[in-house]
């Protein structure tokens, strides 16, 4: 049935459909493995200065995103949430550089 056209044309569609599909996943590999990177420079960042992670101490909701990240010059960025006992309050601060003072950010 070579010569069928609606059958040729169902073909190329579906080779076309399955091209793009390729095309996507190989976007997707190249943001995971972007990621990947970023993680992995972050991890170095950290143990090159001697940070070291402890347990989670407060759950946030998981709207809030809670990532270290690394700029061009290398200081490291986190987010910092600062409690207030006598008050019963709260701050959360999603970018914090390392070199960030308290006294700035309470300005």
């Amino acid at each position: 049935m070579p010569d069928n056209k609606k059958l040729l044309e169902i073909k190329q569609r579906c080779e076309a459909a399955k091209a793009e599909e390729l095309k996507r996943a190989k976007a997707v590999t190249s943001i995971q493995t972007a990621k990947d990177e970023e993680r992995l420079a972050v991890y170095r960042t950290l143990r090159a200065k001697g940070v070291k992670l402890g347990k989670k101490v407060h759950n946030l909701p998981e709207t809030v995103e809670m990532n270290i990240t690394v700029d061009a010059k290398g200081k490291l960025h986190f987010p910092v949430l600062l409690l207030y006992d006598e008050f019963m309050a709260t701050d959360f601060i999603q970018d914090w550089p390392e070199d960030g003072k308290l006294s700035a950010q309470l300005r």
